[in-house]
C-alpha cells in the first residue's frame, strides 16, 4: 500500500529533564467512509470502528455502522453494524480478554430532542457477532471510558439526557455486572461530558470535558482517582486546575508511564461540529498533551500530529504506536482518514550525564543575559527554553557569541535546551528580575 509519512520533532522538557524523540504520523488506507464521533478499539490484530455521524453532520447521518482495519495488512473492510433499535454517537468501546464492549451513547431524533443509552453490546471478533450485555444501571453519553487489569471496565461521569452525572460505573464481562464505584465529589468540576483518560497500573487520569451549564464551557480540570487493588470499587479521587488540561473529545493513550491525549479541541460543540452558545464552528488541536505524574505537569507538544478532534477513543497498539481513524479535521469536515502516530526516541543522542558538568549557564538567576558554556559548542544545532508546563517560548538554530537575551522573560523557572549532532544538553536557570 502506499503511505506517505511525515515525521515531527518534539521535545518536552521540565524542570531539567528531557524526553527526546520525533513524532512520525503515518498515513494509512482510508476508511471505508468517513464518520466521525466513532467509538474506537483494538485488540492488537483489528482496529475497530462503531457507530457514529457521517459527512452531512445532520441527526439523519448518524448511524450504527462497524468497520474494520487489518493492521497488518493495511486494509478495512465492514463488518456487521452494532444491532441496536436506535442510531447512537458519543459511545465507546473497550476491549477485555479478547472481546470490545461497546457502551453508551447518545440518539438524536428529528425533533433534535436527544435520549442518552443504557445499552451494551459484546462483539467477538472471532465470530465477528454480537450479543447483548446488561444494561448500563445509569445511562450515559460522552462518558470517559477506561479498562482496568485486563478485567474491568470504568464507566465514569458523561451526560445523561439532561445533565452531567458523578457515577462511576463498573463493568465486570467476566460476569456480565454492574458495580458503583467511588462516585466523583460533587460541586468541584469533576462531572463532565466530553472528557477523556487512561488507566496507569492503578490510577484514573482523565482532562477536561464540558460543564452542564447553559453553555457548556470546558473545565480546565485533571482528575485523578487512585483505585484500591484489593477493591477495585473504591477509588480515591483529586482533582487539579490546569488551563492545558482544557481537552474535548480528544483520544487518550499512555505513553512511558504517562498519560497522553492526541488532538480534541479547546472548545464544546454539538455534533456538527459548532460550538454551543456562539455558532461558530470549533477548529481541531494539532498537539500531544502529557501529564507527568512525578512532577504534576502538563506539557504540550504542538504540531506533533495532525489536527483531529470528535475522537471517541483511539486505538493503542503497542506502547508508542496509535491509530486515529475519522475524527473531525479543519473547518468541521468529518474525515475517512487513518493515521498511524508513533512516538519515536532520537536515535544516538544522550542525554545530560549529571556526574559531570556537560553545560554551564550563568548568571543564575539571571536578569538579561544568559552566558552559555557547553561542550562541543562547534558543533551545536539549535537551542530551546521551555517554561515550568513544558511549553516552547523560545527557540533558534544557534547562540551569537554564547549568550541569550532573556530580558523579555517573565520572572520564573525555565529549562534550557541545548542539542549537538552528539548529545542533548539540558540544565534549569531561573529568571529574576
Amino acid at each position: 500500500m502506499n503511505r506517505s509519512v511525515l515525521t515531527l520533532a518534539t521535545c518536552s522538557l521540565a524542570l531539567g529533564l528531557v524526553a527526546q524523540g520525533t513524532w512520525q504520523v503515518t498515513a494509512l488506507s482510508d476508511m471505508p467512509e468517513a464518520v466521525s464521533n466513532n467509538a474506537v478499539a483494538s485488540n492488537g490484530t483489528y482496529v475497530y470502528s462503531f457507530m457514529g455521524i457521517d459527512s452531512t453532520k445532520q441527526f439523519s447521518g448518524i448511524h450504527l455502522k462497524g468497520f474494520r482495519y487489518d493492521i497488518a495488512n493495511d486494509t478495512w473492510d465492514t463488518i456487521p453494524s452494532v444491532p441496536d433499535n436506535l442510531t447512537r454517537i458519543a459511545g465507546a468501546a473497550s476491549t477485555v480478554n479478547g472481546k470490545i464492549y461497546v457502551i453508551g451513547g447518545y440518539h438524536v431524533y428529528s425533533n433534535g430532542s436527544e435520549v442518552s443509552s443504557d445499552k451494551v453490546f459484546i462483539y467477538d471478533p472471532v465470530s465477528n457477532t454480537f450479543t447483548s450485555g446488561m444494561d448500563i444501571p445509569v445511562a450515559t453519553d460522552d462518558h470517559v471510558q477506561c479498562v482496568w487489569q485486563d478485567s474491568l471496565i470504568y464507566v465514569i461521569s458523561g451526560w445523561n439526557n439532561t445533565g452531567n452525572i458523578l457515577d462511576v460505573q463498573i463493568y465486570d464481562p467476566a460476569l456480565d455486572v454492574w458495580m458503583a464505584g467511588s462516585s466523583l465529589p460533587g460541586g468541584n468540576g469533576y462531572e463532565a461530558f466530553g472528557a477523556s483518560g487512561v488507566i496507569v497500573d492503578n490510577t484514573i487520569y482523565f482532562s477536561g470535558g464540558a460543564t452542564d451549564s447553559w453553555v457548556f464551557s470546558l473545565i480546565p480540570k485533571l482528575r485523578t482517582g487512585v483505585i484500591n487493588p484489593g477493591d477495585p470499587t473504591v477509588i480515591n479521587w483529586s482533582i487539579a486546575d490546569d488551563s492545558l488540561a482544557s481537552l474535548y473529545r480528544s483520544g487518550a493513550g499512555v505513553l512511558g508511564g504517562q498519560p497522553i491525549w492526541l488532538g480534541g479541541a479547546d472548545k464544546a460543540y454539538n455534533y456538527d461540529g459548532v460550538e454551543y452558545g456562539t455558532g461558530q464552528g470549533v477548529e481541531p488541536l494539532n498537539r500531544v498533551t502529557r501529564y507527568d505524574p512525578l512532577t504534576s505537569i502538563i506539557s504540550i507538544e504542538s504540531g506533533a500530529i495532525p489536527a483531529i478532534m470528535d475522537m471517541r477513543g483511539i486505538a493503542q497498539i503497542d506502547s508508542n504506536k496509535y491509530i486515529i481513524a475519522g475524527g473531525m479535521e479543519a473547518d468541521q469536515e468529518v474525515s475517512g482518514k487513518t493515521y498511524l502516530i508513533e512516538y519515536v526516541k532520537t536515535p544516538g543522542l544522550k542525554e545530560t550525564n549529571t556526574g559531570k558538568k556537560w553545560i554551564a549557564v550563568y548568571p543564575n538567576p539571571a536578569s538579561t543575559l544568559l552566558q552559555i558554556r557547553i561542550e562541543e559548542a562547534d558543533k551545536l544545532h539549535h537551542w530551546g527554553i521551555t517554561d515550568m508546563r513544558g511549553r516552547i517560548v523560545e527557540a533558534g538554530k544557534a547562540i551569537p557569541n554564547q549568550e541569550l537575551n532573556i530580558s523579555h522573560l517573565s520572572d520564573g523557572l525555565y529549562a534550557l535546551q541545548l542539542t549537538t549532532n552528539a548529545r542533548v544538553y539540558t540544565t534549569p536557570f531561573v529568571v529574576a528580575k
